[in-house]
């Protein structure tokens, strides 16, 4: 993503949206974003530190945000970046 020129236009109202958002839902924006384009719900858990409850209600914020979206699956609760460059932005901090 890096190598790939993004329009000042885009990037702008990626930044926009994501810097909405309280400073602790940005944090676990981007240990997710560690984890990949998808990541699951305990792996972020263990991984971020949180509560059940915190990491719900950061995970609920950026849902509202259309910054992720759930993934039905069996077994885990996973959840995917909406798009690659939501992703992209919050492994830049």
């Amino acid at each position: 993503m890096d190598q790939i020129e993004i329009p000042q236009s885009v990037r702008v109202a990626i930044e926009l949206r994501v810097a909405k958002l309280p400073a602790r839902t940005q944090d676990t924006l981007r240990a997710a974003a560690i984890l990949g384009r998808e990541f699951e719900f305990e792996v972020l858990r263990a991984m971020d530190g949180l509560t059940e409850e915190a990491l719900i209600d950061n995970l609920e914020i950026a849902e509202r945000a259309q910054l992720i979206g759930a993934i039905k699956r069996a077994g885990a609760v996973s959840f995917a970046f909406t798009h690659a460059l939501i992703r992209w932005r919050c492994t830049k901090d």
